[in-house]
């Protein structure tokens, strides 16, 4: 029955899924049938498989080389064992194997990128692939300089680097030979490129004559086509320089480096790939060390200072960077001995258990990938046959579909959890097997993790004279919506969003929905008594979270009634309803004046509102207060350290952190970010002044990060969205066509979490798969997609 259905799965959707499984898997699938290998091994797929496999760190390991130090220097033993270790779970070493296992040769890994590294022994060069266990030897390639003519020398200093040149569509190796002559200062090098689709060497311009490569610096770092070492330019200081080779173009350059707080004779720099950017790391011995990432490839003013580390005990070198939805985490290599990941936020750095390392190793992180090493010649298209035609797409389709079928429940939910809501809602479908898997809690929660760690999966819902939905980061239209409130006469407004869902309120009536699924579940109103005297001043706000100790969203309801003629006095009233139980209860202990009539700002599981102590109106001692959902009580967050405190005063929230913003009228806005929630530390992110920055406004509110982070999408004034650049801190606004001229924003992330069991239409909002994880844009398969989706399995239960 599931194959059956499986067989009318489109080719280009089962190609897409699986090009999401990892590589052992699919090199056990090649062999089950001619035409799984034909797709496996089709450049289209292994570059399709390389793009999801380089945004996702469960398709990366960590290789590991047996070695030890000699006068500083990183040597190999003669043995030459490599290790591969699990990322990021890194539990255990296994060996590995690689060509130069039966020899004992000092070998080197001099680079690596997309899933190769390239290794040598100074007389054989090898380019390898660990993952699908391939290799290619190159041809041995002597030196061509008169008087230095014949095999490499041993005395001589050979730099290497390996990359991409995604110009020409080749791997290429470029090898440095530089020869020092003894008691002048004479130097020279030649420089030869190894092309991996021509199996050739060739020589290129020589390696700038005022600069040599260090010791201990020898390999390259691969970046955005380009190669790049620290070079030490020949003078009396030996000042250190960052010396690119553009892999495309075959010139070298020098490109900027950051402008460090100070530099010194015993200053060590060491150069590297850290998140997708140009990393340097600025070692002042023992004492302290700095690490800085270029956010914009070539652009000096980039460059920003990531941490700085103050220790006796040296960090080591950075190997990997790890971002989590509550943490950024950098792995370090410490002496050549152990593995340390070090929060980026706290500071502290814990060490990693890692079973079977080596006594002494050196490390790099290696995504998998299916990256072919043959070289491939053009062959004679042969004639085909009349039938070919029809019955091979039809074969393959059949048999790829018999393979989705019979995959493993674990990689199905790897695979799935990628997956945008509307896809799955349609795929769950197929049969019984998929509709419980997809609705299964553990499932939920995993597809809600993966979209909320990518802010590609997010949408804007705008409330204005109309309601409509807006991809977050393309901000290119606005689709009208429907809400289940709707039909009421009232006006509807947004109490908060969490995991996907919307609180939704008017003076009668409340709603959960998830506008992703459509499913909405109506609330009763709290049974509040209202004083109806024209002496009584009410004030009633709402917050709307989720309670992770009970697996439970809550909404909390604050009645507020000032009675002016009975010496001010304060009644408050706050009952909390609960989705689980279906049901309200009274909270007794609640002893703050919420501020405004603003809604609660969800985080960390607990709603936040600025509050006073007392009910007077006028009083300038604001407080954060934070009301757990678990425990149901109150208490007070610490505020940032600002100077001025002449402000409004109010919260937000962004990429999932509170933030408290500080309104200096018609002057400027400043805007702190709580970076640890644990400790209650903050830090100012932005600083706007009016009329430099932006001429006048009144009020910013932050949405949402871009997707490389530089920079902030703000709402200004209820009228304007603009994205704030944190580097050049400067504005773009943005025009979204059809959005209304007044309205009000808040953040919705991509989610299945079930609520109710009503289904009216509502799950109109377009989504984007994660990055890297993108269906074919190609309107004929999108609309063929959508036709066998919607064809509508009949499940049986």
């Amino acid at each position: 029955m599931l194959r059956a259905k499986m067989a009318e799965l489109p080719t280009h959707l089962i190609t897409e899924i699986l090009s999401k499984l990892p590589v052992k898997s699919l090199l056990r699938f090649r062999s089950v049938a001619k035409s799984w290998r034909t797709l496996i091994d089709g450049k289209y797929f292994i570059n399709l498989h390389l793009k999801n496999a380089l945004q996702n760190p469960t398709h990366h390991t960590l290789i590991i080389k047996d070695c030890f130090l000699q006068d500083g220097i990183i040597m190999t033993n003669e043995e030459p064992f490599l290790y591969t270790v699990d990322y990021p779970a890194l539990k255990r070493a296994t060996l590995m194997y690689h060509p130069f296992d039966i020899a004992s040769f000092e070998v080197e890994i001099v680079g690596s990128c997309h899933g190769l590294i390239c290794l040598a022994d100074g007389e054989v060069t090898v380019i390898f692939n660990p993952t699908t266990r391939k290799h290619r030897v190159l041809p041995v390639s002597d030196v061509d300089i008169p008087g230095y003519a014949g095999k490499l020398p041993k005395t001589a200093r050979i730099p290497y680097g390996f990359g991409y040149d995604h110009v020409n569509d080749d791997y290429k190796l470029v090898r440095i030979v530089e020869f020092f002559v003894k008691n002048s200062n004479i130097h020279f090098s030649e420089v030869k490129v190894y092309s991996l689709k021509s199996n050739s060497w060739r020589k290129v311009r020589d390696f700038p004559s005022e600069y040599y490569i260090g010791i201990g610096l020898c390999w390259a770092s691969y970046l955005n086509g380009c190669l790049h070492w620290v070079a030490v330019k020949k003078s009396p200081e030996k000042p250190q320089f960052i010396i690119s080779f553009d892999i495309g173009r075959e010139v070298f350059k020098v490109v900027p480096q950051p402008k460090y707080d100070k530099v010194t004779s015993d200053m060590f720099v060491n150069l590297g790939v850290l998140d997708g950017c140009l990393r340097v790391m600025a070692l002042y011995g023992r004492v302290r060390t700095d690490v800085w990432i270029m956010k914009e490839y070539g652009v000096e003013k980039s460059w920003t200072k990531l941490f700085s580390v103050t220790q006796r005990e040296s960090l080591g070198l950075p190997v990997a960077y790890l971002k989590k939805s509550d943490s950024e985490e950098v792995l370090f290599e410490q002496d050549f001995k152990k593995l340390v990941w070090f929060d980026v936020k706290s500071k502290r750095a814990k060490t990693v258990k890692t079973r079977g390392l080596p006594w002494s190793f050196d490390s790099l992180v290696l995504v998998e990938s299916l990256v072919s090493l043959e070289i491939h010649k053009k062959k004679k298209k042969p004639k085909k046959k009349r039938n070919d035609s029809v019955t091979r797409p039809e074969e393959l389709q059949r048999e790829l579909s018999s393979l989705l079928a019979s995959l493993p429940e674990k990689v199905l939910c790897h695979i799935f959890s990628q997956l945008p809501v509307k896809t799955l809602l349609r795929v769950q479908l197929v049969c019984k097997t998929w509709y419980n898997l997809i609705n299964g809690s553990d499932f939920i929660k995993m597809h809600l993790e993966v979209f909320r760690n990518c802010n590609s999966g997010s949408s804007l819902i705008v409330k204005g004279d109309r309601w409509l939905s807006v991809n977050a980061q393309l901000l290119d239209k606005a689709i009208d919506i429907n809400h289940p409130l709707l039909c009421s006469d009232e006006y509807t407004d947004i109490v908060g969003s969490c995991n996907g869902l919307i609180c939704l309120c008017n003076d009668q009536n409340f709603a959960l929905w998830n506008p992703y699924t459509g499913k909405h579940e109506k609330i009763p109103s709290p049974g509040f008594h209202l004083e109806h005297a024209s002496n009584v001043f009410h004030c009633l706000t709402h917050g709307f979270g989720y309670d992770p100790t009970a697996d439970d969203y809550k909404v909390v309801s604050i009645l507020q009634q000032h009675n002016r003629l009975k010496g001010g006095t304060m009644d408050i009233e706050v009952q909390v309803y609960s989705s689980k139980t279906k049901s309200r209860k009274q909270i007794q202990q609640f002893s703050y004046f919420v501020c405004y009539p603003c809604y609660g700002v969800f985080t960390s599981g607990a709603l936040h509102w600025v509050a006073r102590q007392n009910p007077d109106l006028y009083s300038s001692s604001n407080l954060v207060i934070a009301f757990d959902l678990g425990v149901e009580k109150c208490r007070v967050v610490t505020q940032p350290n600002y100077v001025d405190t002449d402000f409004h005063m109010s919260l937000g929230l962004l990429g999932g952190s509170l933030c408290f913003l500080c309104h200096y009228p018609k002057e400027s806005f400043d805007l702190w970010v709580m970076t640890d929630y644990q400790t209650e530390s903050w830090t100012k992110l932005v600083s706007i002044s009016q009329p430099n920055v932006i001429s006048c406004f009144e009020y910013m509110k932050p949405l949402a990060y871009s997707e490389d982070g530089s920079q902030v999408l703000f709402e200004q004034d209820n009228g304007k969205l603009l994205w704030y650049n944190l580097r050049k801190k400067a504005v773009t606004y943005v025009k979204v066509p059809a959005l209304p001229k007044a309205f009000d924003t808040v953040m919705c992330s991509s989610s299945l979490v079930p609520i109710g069991n009503c289904t009216r239409n509502y799950q109109v909002i377009q989504e984007q798969p994660p990055k890297g994880c993108q269906i074919s844009k190609n309107n004929k398969e999108r609309r063929d997609l959508d036709g066998f989706l919607s064809k509508g399995f009949k499940l049986k239960l």
